[in-house]
């Protein structure tokens, strides 16, 4: 390996770049994972939206009291909040053309899984606060209704507060993945193009190199 790092110290740095047939199926494996990530999220997202929209109406309709038009606007924020989330979703998580791959190289490949990576670390702000308002007004407008029995509300408040913050440090825990896998694909791509340097290098000045010393 130190003769490989001496051929590669004479030559001069150059930007060592995949074809466009390596850089298209990492592409296509990395698309693969967020439309099967994506698909589930919009099913389940837009079940969830409709179910929501219909007791917002219905519970509108037959509002008498303010506790009544709270658990409605509550019921219809939450669908706008899921929304929003679907809509940043999809705009974020949108694959690059094929003129940006012919174009940047292993940087488009770089900089597509950075742009996923920083969709997932910023779920808290297009993910988690949408839904915060209309959480809160279900549960006021709980209250409310009943104030001498204030558990229901507490608990089931409790609960969501735990399980947005759980959403928020998945996604959170996903980005720093992407970010390790990120650096070890630079390295990588640092690492061989090193090697092809040292082997045109080598071919270069006739020097026999061994499988042994890549």
């Amino acid at each position: 390996m130190n003769r490989i790092k001496n051929l590669w110290k004479e030559q001069a740095m150059t930007t060592h770049s995949f074809s466009l047939e390596d850089i298209r199926s990492r592409q296509a494996e990395l698309d693969r994972l967020i439309y099967r990530r994506n698909r589930m999220e919009y099913l389940t997202g837009g079940l969830a939206a409709a179910f929501l929209l219909v007791i917002g109406l219905i519970a509108l309709s037959g509002a008498d009291t303010a506790a009544d038009l709270a658990r409605a606007a509550g019921f219809l924020l939450l669908t706008a909040g899921l929304g929003i989330a679907g809509i940043r979703l999809f705009r974020g998580s949108r694959p690059g053309s094929d003129g940006d791959l012919a174009a940047t190289g292993r940087e488009h490949l770089l900089s597509r899984r950075e742009r996923e990576r920083r969709l997932l670390a910023s779920a808290w702000l297009w993910y988690v606060l949408p839904l915060v308002p209309g959480f809160v007004l279900v549960y006021l407008g709980t209250w409310m209704a009943d104030p001498a029995r204030p558990a229901f509300p507490l608990v089931a408040g409790a609960a969501t507060f735990v399980f947005l913050v759980g959403v928020g440090l998945v996604n959170r825990a996903a980005a720093r993945r992407l970010l390790r896998e990120r650096e070890e694909m630079m390295n990588e791509l640092d690492d061989q193009a090193l090697v092809d340097i040292a082997r045109a290098r080598a071919v270069e000045k006739g020097v026999r190199i061994d499988l042994d010393d890549c």
